[in-house]
């Protein structure tokens, strides 16, 4: 084989090699990229407590009722931190004292248990649990809504309740914290909820929303949370001279 077939065979093998590499390059970088919520979930596998499992994964589930699934059970925060220990042993002795809080069928009157649209288990009403998770980029919210499930069909929510973390940190994040992520100022969620008011509530017969009152207690009782769309969502108690109604709103 003279030189010159060697070079050029040289030639071809060391351009095969070059475009190979660029090919491969041009592949990793623009093709092989990882997602942004890849990038999130490897993050969020450093902080969580057990790596086997979700960020919020269910335990300690006991029926009450099959019939009328009704279920005891309680959320567990999958995070590493004292923090969300505290919040994890709340959220269980929350549903311990909810077992207390059933009231039979055979106990109340006979004109109560003429009243029952479902009697089942023999179970006249029952304090309960329901839990929704929403997740959104870099952001876990938990809702728990607490409610009396009642035979007669008059099922009451008492109250709710929502944690949101960052699950790159494991961290919880306070109202404070998750407006500001989110670039919402208090004032402008006091302003859309006045409005929203003002434009027409429905209420009892002969009852009227006590904005005001409504609006200062914000603070103490709404619920805020981001929603699947990355969107605040706040339920919160309109309030009348007599009676309290729950409400929602998204801010835009």
């Amino acid at each position: 084989m003279n030189e010159e077939r060697k070079s050029k065979i040289f030639f071809t093998l060391f351009f095969i090699l070059v475009v190979g590499l660029i090919g491969t390059g041009t592949y990793f970088l623009y093709f092989n990229k990882p997602t942004k919520e890849d990038k999130i979930k490897t993050v969020a596998n450093k902080v969580k407590k057990d790596k086997s499992k979700d960020y919020i994964y269910y335990d300690g589930i006991e029926p009450l009722s099959v019939e009328l699934a009704l279920i005891y059970q309680y959320p567990v925060i999958n995070f590493k931190g004292e923090e969300i220990d505290k919040i994890n042993n709340e959220l269980k002795s929350g549903i311990e004292a909810l077992k207390g809080e059933v009231v039979k069928l055979d106990s109340v009157s006979e004109e109560e248990r003429n009243k029952a649209i479902e009697p089942a288990d023999n179970i006249y009403s029952a304090k309960m649990r329901d839990y929704k998770t929403y997740t959104y980029d870099r952001y876990l919210s938990l809702v728990i809504r607490e409610y009396t499930y009642n035979c007669t069909g008059k099922d009451e929510l008492n109250k709710f309740k929502a944690y949101v973390f960052d699950v790159t940190t494991g961290k919880v994040l306070n109202q404070s914290d998750v407006l500001k992520e989110r670039d919402v100022l208090f004032s402008s969620i006091q302003n859309q909820i006045r409005e929203h008011l003002q434009n027409g509530f429905n209420v009892n017969e002969g009852e009227e929303i006590d904005i005001e009152r409504t609006i200062n207690s914000l603070n103490d009782e709404a619920t805020i949370y981001i929603d699947n769309e990355g969107i605040i969502n706040v339920e919160y108690v309109a309030k009348t001279a007599n009676n309290n109604y729950n409400d929602s709103i998204k801010i835009k």
